[in-house]
């Protein structure tokens, strides 16, 4: 019984050995194909010299030209203030804003005109008093010659024994008498220059007493400098002011002024075309940037506001920032609140973060490219064959997303715009 179900599996095996055979003596050989080349779709731009404007671009702060603190120079108590004196508020120049009371200044002057009267009244009698004593003295100088001639007749007188010793002593003593008298005038004299100089002094220090207090009551009243808008308000009415204290904070509305912080490979485009000369004359001449060409502009973008105003060029800031490696331009915005539009165009006030736009002179056929266009220094080119060719170029400055070259290109070359993962030198290339 064992061995007829071991012949049972024969059959099985012996049928599937013969249909492997069959399969195997039935199978076709697989058809080669020939080898073709794929050419890779790429995006190719034509190149053509173009007009550039090399544009510098920083941002910066609007903040007023000119701003104002009225310091108090004078210990008063504030009497008035003019109406509607609150920070925002606009005044003209001139406009009368705050007045401090002047009473006891005035007082003091009076009372140093009184002490200038009196120094004067001084003045005046020492001079009569030099006068007199000056004629005194040529009288008492006479009297003394003649005592002197008195004396010697007495003495002559007494040697012939014609008068007694006693009435020589007697004319000795006039003489005495008479040249005091002389040296007290000729004393007198000669301190009448020095007292001119005390009283001098003295007129002067009280003049100048007097001109500091009159200089105080002009003080005492505080007007507008310029044109310009409040920025705080320091006092009220009543208040009493100590001297040095900061009443009024005003910021000038004539211009506002912008210092923009461009990266030095933006500025560099605009003047490397500048000799050594005019490169010192822009460092220190503002007129020098628009005989140039330069135009800067002031923009404020975002939240759906887009606004331009025309500037001019003040100066440039003394240092480089050391950590951005920036420059400060200083540009400046004249009348910002007359080229307002309520509702449509905002004045530039302070506080107001800006782009500043330097705008250089065009330069015509210049070779320009996508900065995208760029791989480390090299460009993607098509050859006539449609094959892929690397170049390496030059850059001179950018615009925007533009890098406009001084080597590598010419009119004509065709650059790949597609950025080619992997850029295999010569491989095939179709352009779109």
């Amino acid at each position: 019984m064992d061995r007829v179900k071991k012949l049972l599996i024969l059959p099985p095996l012996i049928i599937g050995l013969a249909l492997a055979i069959w399969l195997v003596r039935g199978k076709t050989q697989p058809e080669r194909s020939a080898i073709a080349e794929t050419a890779r779709p790429v995006r190719v731009l034509t190149i053509a010299p173009r007009t550039v404007t090399p544009v510098g671009l920083g941002y910066g702060t609007a903040q007023p030209a000119r701003t104002w603190r009225a310091v108090a120079e004078v210990k008063a108590r504030v009497i008035f203030t003019a109406e509607r004196l609150d920070a925002g508020q606009f005044f003209a120049e001139g406009a009368e804003l705050l007045r401090l009371d002047d009473v006891e200044i005035k007082l003091e002057v009076a009372r140093l005109e009184s002490e200038i009267a009196s120094l004067e009244a001084q003045k005046a009698k020492l001079e009569a008093t030099v006068t007199n004593d000056n004629a005194l003295l040529r009288i008492e100088r006479e009297s003394l010659v003649l005592a002197a001639k008195d004396l010697k007749r007495t003495e002559s007188l007494v040697e012939r024994s014609a008068i007694s010793q006693a009435d020589v002593d007697r004319d000795r003593r006039q003489v005495l008498v008479q040249e005091a008298v002389v040296a007290r005038l000729e004393n007198s004299l000669r301190l009448a220059p020095s007292e001119r100089l005390v009283l001098a002094a003295q007129l002067d220090s009280a003049r100048a007493r007097r001109g500091q207090a009159l200089l105080d009551i002009e003080r005492a009243v505080i007007k507008a400098p310029f044109a310009c808008r409040i920025a705080a308000v320091n006092v009220v009415r009543t208040q009493a002011v100590a001297l040095g204290s900061v009443m009024i904070e005003a910021d000038g509305i004539q211009v506002v002024e912008v210092e923009a912080h461009l990266p030095i490979s933006h500025v560099r485009p605009l003047i490397n075309r500048l000799s050594d000369e005019d490169f010192r004359s822009a460092l220190t001449d503002p007129a020098f940037w628009s005989r140039f060409g330069l135009r800067p502009t002031v923009h404020l973008r975002g939240s759906g506001i887009d606004v331009s105003w025309d500037a001019r060029f003040v100066r440039l800031r003394d240092v480089i920032d050391p950590k951005t490696r920036t420059i400060g331009i200083v540009v400046a915005v004249d009348n910002p609140y007359r080229q307002a539009t309520p509702g449509i165009r905002p004045p530039l006030v302070k506080g107001m973060f800006v782009e500043v736009e330097l705008r250089g002179k065009p330069r015509e056929g210049r070779i320009v490219i996508p900065r995208s266009a760029l791989h480390e220094g090299r460009v993607y080119l098509i050859d006539g064959e449609s094959r892929l060719v690397t170049r390496p170029v030059k850059v001179d400055f950018a615009v925007g997303d533009e890098l406009c070259l001084s080597e590598g290109l010419v009119a004509g070359d065709r650059i790949v715009l597609t950025d080619l993962i992997p850029a295999l030198e010569g491989m095939l290339l179709a352009p779109q």
